[in-house]
């Protein structure tokens, strides 16, 4: 090598080493810069992303609820109100409302736009307080209209309420089964109610009755390492077509929501109990997240893992464009790369988000939270914040996924003065419109009309019926809207989800009954039945007695402790069954022990086994917790002594030796619901009345229809009556069958109106340990 070859070899070797060192020397002066927080969010269990992608809600501290703009990250108000733990989150299907559950025993709604809270519904009732016992609420879900709220109970996990968003009462409770229920999901025409249970089976219930109407198993159910065996996460494709439920077997089962028939199983993905499953819009993609702490994205087509994500949290959705995937961790990921564009996280009061790459938006009060980590050093917020506070950046990130929806609009005119050839082009006409002609779609859901292969004729699908009227309700739906329905020539009344009802008059024998569908593009569609109505049942043979007993007056008993609307309730439905219903009455007001044994020992020697006996309590009544046992209170009990109170047992023991076939006791007292047995009594629907109470008078029967369970119950709230006392007068006086059971009586008028207007819960069952065998007390109005 020459000379001057070898200089300019060791020029070029010394210029390289020191870049090297140049370098080696700036990385260590400058080292990598990354943004850290000194406390983060509490490991949130729940969030939810409202309809059109806008807001994002997740929990916060202190049982606040925080509302977050998803177009820039902001944190914009935070609710409060709850004072327990809050345990789930669920938007309304119009994105106006927002629930809230907690462990407070209070489900909250919200206005979204506002913050202010507009209803409260406590699901804790008298008798959870008197027992100590906390109904927390765990997971709700809206119905699709918005107009029901379901939710369990942490402390009967086995049962589901339906609540009414519009007045907060509960409509009514699903239960009857051994298993807990884990997961719940109404489906897309809200007529269901679908959960996943404990045992690993999902089951079906009817919203309308709470019946069970579908089973479906294969999920696993030997218990995991994690030692939980339960269908965590349910789940429709937004068309209703599949159906999605993950589990603690490890595995997400799609089934097919028409027939329940299993389409695919996905067990590849995850190596922990699956947590929650999730959607895109377009139904092709899901999202399911696990304990193994990965969101792992599945093609629905052939079941292939399409991206896993790190960083997995118990609660996943897409945004409504389906470019973004949120979970309530706070994290937003990009469904198209894989990879986080931002967190979202609450530090106490304070609230950060912020990017990988250390760009940030926060509130105020923030900068005492955020820290600099720089090699071995911590440094203070200020350090970077110029550099890195960056709230533009963050919402342009966010933004990039469409987290701010757009509008399309109309092409505008061109402004040019000179026009071009395509300024000056006459537009092409529109394509041709077909026209519309696809029948709208009828389904009656009552009367319940039996199909089998194809739709049978009217004359072959007759019903039965004993009322002078029917009530006919259904659905029509079409793609162009329901214009009308009509029922037998007669307008029904029509929501816009195409739910239809109307009243309909029967004449004895068969009556035929049309209904008639008609969409906005004016087709027209029919379903047609037979009603048949029968003629009135025959007379029921046997007396009837009623023992009627109301007091009012207690002696022995302080005077704020008297009673004022016993004795007035007793005469009122003395009189009423007396002059409308036949009975022959004994009334007893104000009255001591003895009297009600001798009147009861009286009924003893005098009815026979055809006979009926109604035995009416107004008055006191005292549980004892310590034995369990419930009492009737004489005028001329002592609060010192139960020598003169009368105990349930002896009550059911008197009854027990009556030799009648029907006995019911009706009694408004406190803690009178003690007496009975829990069962679950079931109406009969119309079609089948006649053979219901031909059944109902057969068996001897000992009910019990008591005001309310352990709880105390109220004198007055009804006018001059009690609660209890004004519907079972009004029931009494409002039945439209001439005959007709005390269960009928019961769930039609007293049930649900003396539970919406007080804190009682009324109870109607069968008196335990009375020899009840079967079958029901029978009223028949007198002509």
């Amino acid at each position: 090598m020459s000379r001057i070859a070898l200089n300019r070899f060791v020029v070029l070797w010394l210029t390289f080493v020191g870049l090297i060192c140049l370098c080696a020397n700036t990385q260590a002066q400058n080292p990598e810069v990354k943004l850290i927080l000194q406390q983060g969010s509490p490991d949130n269990y729940d969030m939810a992303l409202s309809p059109d992608g806008k807001v994002l809600v997740s929990l916060g501290w202190d049982s606040t609820i925080n509302l977050w703009e998803t177009h820039s990250g902001r944190l914009t108000r935070a609710l409060s109100g709850h004072s327990g733990h809050i345990t789930s989150l669920a938007f309304s299907p119009n994105g106006k409302i927002l629930a809230s559950s907690s462990w407070d025993n209070t489900i909250k709604l919200w206005n979204v736009g506002s913050g202010k809270l507009l209803r409260t519904l406590n699901a804790r009732s008298v008798m959870d307080t008197l027992v100590g016992r906390s109904d927390d609420i765990g997971h709700i879900v809206f119905s699709p209209d918005g107009r029901m709220l379901a939710s369990d109970i942490n402390f009967e996990h086995n049962k589901i309420r339906l609540w009414n968003t519009g007045n907060g009462k509960i409509i009514r409770t699903l239960s009857g089964q051994s298993s807990d229920f884990e997961s719940f999901v109404f489906s897309p025409d809200g007529r269901t109610l679908v959960s996943g249970n404990s045992d690993g089976l999902i089951k079906f219930w009817d919203v309308n009755n709470g019946q069970l109407i579908r089973t479906l198993s294969g999920h696993s159910v030997s218990t995991p390492p994690s030692g939980y065996r339960t269908v965590s996460s349910i789940i429709f494709s937004l068309d209703g077509k599949i159906m999605v439920s993950g589990s603690s077997d490890r595995t997400i089962k799609l089934w097919d929501a028409s027939n329940g028939q299993l389409i695919r199983t996905l067990s590849s993905g995850h190596s922990k109990e699956i947590l929650a499953v999730a959607f895109n819009p377009n139904g092709e993609v899901l999202a399911s997240t696990s304990a193994d702490r990965k969101i792992t994205l599945w093609n629905i087509k052939n079941g292939q893992i399409l991206n896993t994500f790190q960083g997995g949290a118990n609660i996943i959705a897409f945004n409504p464009n389906g470019k973004a995937l949120i979970s309530s961790n706070g994290n937003i990921w990009s469904v198209e790369t894989g990879s986080l564009i931002a967190t979202c996280i609450t530090i106490k009061d304070s609230w950060v988000t912020y990017t990988p790459d250390n760009y940030y938006v926060c509130s105020e009060d923030a900068a005492k939270y955020i820290k600099w980590k720089q090699g071995d050093k911590t440094l203070d917020h200020s350090a970077f914040s110029a550099k890195f506070n960056k709230p533009e950046i963050v919402a342009a990130r966010l933004r990039s996924l469409g987290a701010e929806p757009t509008t399309i609009a109309a092409t505008p005119q061109s402004n040019n003065t000179n026009p071009t050839a395509a300024d000056t082009e006459t537009p092409k006409p529109p394509p041709p419109t077909l026209k519309d002609t696809v029948l709208p779609k009828i389904l009656v859901t009552s009367p319940p009309l039996t199909r089998g292969q194809g739709v049978k004729p009217a004359a072959d699908r007759i019903l039965k019926q004993s009322g002078s009227s029917l009530t006919v309700t259904g659905q029509a739906t079409d793609e162009s809207g329901v214009r009308e329905v009509t029922v037998r020539g007669v307008a029904a009344r029509l929501d816009e989800r195409g739910n239809f009802s109307a009243e309909v008059p029967l004449q004895v024998g068969d009556n035929p009954i049309t209904v008639t569908a008609t969409d906005n593009s004016g087709n027209r569609a029919t379903e047609s039945f037979t009603v048949r109505r029968e003629s009135e049942p025959p007379p029921v043979t046997g007396r009837y007695f009623a023992l009627v007993i109301g007091n009012n007056r207690y002696p022995n008993l302080p005077p704020e402790q008297q009673l004022k609307t016993a004795i007035n309730d007793a005469r009122e439905v003395a009189k009423l069954l007396g002059a409308e219903y036949g009975f022959e009455i004994k009334l007893l007001p104000d009255a001591g022990r003895e009297k009600i044994l001798d009147a009861l020992s009286e009924y003893r020697a005098r009815l026979n086994s055809d006979d009926k006996l109604l035995i009416y309590y107004a008055g006191h009544g005292h549980f004892d917790k310590e034995t369990g046992k419930a009492y009737w209170l004489p005028t001329d009990a002592r609060p010192s002594s139960p020598a003169n109170w009368i105990i349930a047992d002896d009550v059911t023991a008197t009854i027990k030796a009556i030799p009648a076939r029907h006995i019911l006791i009706v009694s408004d007292s406190c803690y009178s619901g003690t007496l009975t047995r829990a069962t679950d009594f079931r109406l009969s629907t119309p079609a089948e009345r006649e053979r219901y109470l031909e059944k109902m008078r057969g068996g001897t029967s000992r009910i019990l229809m008591a005001s309310g369970g352990n709880e105390p119950v109220a004198d007055g709230g009804g006018g001059n009556h009690s609660v209890f006392a004004r519907a079972l007068l009004d029931g009494l006086r409002g039945m439209s069958e001439r005959v007709f059971t005390a269960d009928e009586l019961f769930h039609q008028f007293i049930k649900e109106r003396v539970a919406g207007k007080s804190d009682q819960t009324p109870e109607y069952n069968p008196l335990r340990n009375s020899g009840h065998e079967a079958g029901d007390f029978i009223f028949v109005r007198q002509r």
